[in-house]
């Protein structure tokens, strides 16, 4: 899959519920802006964290983490 690079701006807002960055990014353009939001929910509720890292012109990269229970 192509992660396509996520300006600052945008950064804060891709887990919003219905965000959908610029559509000049996504030709397709069939995305309802769900799915991030959906992620960070059910990750959040497993006591997790989401995170992304994005550099211009060189892509994304999103990191889940969980805590290790013992």
């Amino acid at each position: 899959m192509l992660f396509r690079s996520i300006s600052l701006s945008q950064q804060g807002k891709i887990f919003e519920c219905f965000y959908r960055g610029d559509g000049a990014r996504n030709p397709v353009g069939n995305g309802a802006g769900l799915g991030l939001s959906i992620v960070k929910t059910l990750v959040e509720g497993m006591a997790g964290s989401t995170q992304v890292y994005s550099k211009l012109g060189q892509g994304s990269v999103f990191t889940i983490k969980f805590p290790v229970k013992n």
